[in-house]
Formats: structure tokens, sequence, C-alpha cells
């Protein structure tokens, strides 16, 4: 990155106008994520297309001049005016999972336990018959865990369904 000045002077001495090129220097910051290139050496005012990085569990939402995700926001492609540091703003796309195990089989209740996870965490789940889950319907866990356990016990017979969300808003299937 820089700018590059070129001044020719032939065999008699005379000398030409200067020129000038300026290149900058696009650091490309995948955060926890992956990519490649991570920098980019471009003439300013030119653009290059912006390379998709990868994360497990996660999509791209955008490239930000901020690490936050509170500066300008670049998706496709980037024209470049001076150095800077583009930061990968991710979004959770891992669905959270649960499961129900059950401690005492001949009683005239039950009580079963409901493991919740998720890698960013847990904000709530909903446990009862209906097998539509309605985002209204769930409890809250609290401090939003990545993984907990829930004690219920069942009194009734039918069939019982377990929803988790997680705090990026995706539901288990």
């Amino acid at each position: 990155a820089g700018t590059y000045y070129l001044t020719v002077k032939d065999t008699s001495g005379n000398v030409s106008s200067s020129y000038s090129i300026t290149f900058c220097k696009t650091t490309l910051n995948a955060g926890s994520g992956s990519v490649s290139p991570s920098y980019v050496i471009t003439k300013s005012g030119n653009s290059f297309t912006l390379p998709t990085p990868t994360r497990s569990g996660y999509t791209l939402n955008n490239w930000n001049t901020s690490s936050s995700g509170s500066g300008t926001a670049y998706t496709g492609s980037y024209t470049v005016s001076d150095s800077k540091t583009l930061y990968a703003i991710w979004q959770d796309s891992s669905k959270p999972t649960g499961s129900i195990s059950c401690t005492n089989n001949v009683a005239t209740s039950q009580t079963v336990t409901l493991t919740l996870e998720d890698s960013t965490g847990v904000a709530g789940y909903y446990w009862g018959t209906s097998s539509t889950y309605s985002s209204n319907t769930y409890s809250t866990v609290g401090s939003a865990p990545k993984t907990t356990s829930v004690s219920k016990t069942v009194s009734s017979a039918g069939t019982y369904y377990l929803t988790v969300k997680d705090t990026s808003g995706n539901v288990s299937s």
C-alpha cells in the first residue's frame, strides 16, 4: 500500500511531468471464521468482489467497517478509497437442540429432564402437549446458558413436545 511516483528523464536530460498511482490495503478480518485472501491490495478508486468467509454454524451477514457491526456495511463488492480493515459480521444459523429423558418408569407421575443446548445460548423452550410452537409460548431460562437442564413432572398421559429457541431466534426442529 502507498503512493508510487514516476518521473521520466530522457537522454538529453529533459524531465517529464510526475505521475502517481495509489494502492490501498484492505484487510479482511473474519473474526472466528476464516477467509482467503486475508487482505487485498487494490488501486485507489477500483472495486473488488468481497470473498465469502466461512464459519461453522454461521452465515455471513455483511462485511463492516466496525467489528461490532455498527459501521458501514458492504456486501458483494467494495470500492477502495483508503487502506482499512473490514470485519465479517456473522449471523448464527445453527439450530438449538433439546432432548428428553425420564428417570422413573413405574409411578403415578413421571419426572422428566429436558436438556437444552445451543452454541450461542438458549433463550427459552416450549414444553407441552401441543405440537404447534408459537414464539410467545416459550419459557425463558435466565442468562442464556449454552447448556441447561430443566426438570418437569408429568402426571397426565399424552404426547409431549419440546422446542428450544436460541438467542438468535433460531428454533429447534
